[in-house]
């Protein structure tokens, strides 16, 4: 079982790498972030579906960023998912 997030991490990693995949298995849903051209892109997926892009300010994003249960993957375990 993956460790709980730090309060922060999400965005820690993003801001470092430029970009994060995160997951929330309790909703069965993740998000993706990335940073291109000083401009952040944010997709959204539910388990097994394909993702959709999106907005920062979406409670169910804000949600599962914010969630400290959550856990940060790779890009290939976020595509898988």
């Amino acid at each position: 079982m993956a460790s709980m997030l730090e309060y922060g991490e999400v965005t820690r990693t993003f801001l470092s790498q430029g970009h994060v995949c995160v997951i929330d298995d309790y909703e069965e849903e993740a998000v993706r972030l990335e940073s291109r051209n000083g401009k952040t892109f944010v997709f959204i997926k539910r388990k097994g579906r394909n993702e959709i892009p999106t907005i920062m300010s979406e409670d169910c994003v804000q949600n599962i960023i914010n969630e400290l249960n959550n856990r940060i993957v790779s890009r290939e375990e976020y595509d898988k998912y």
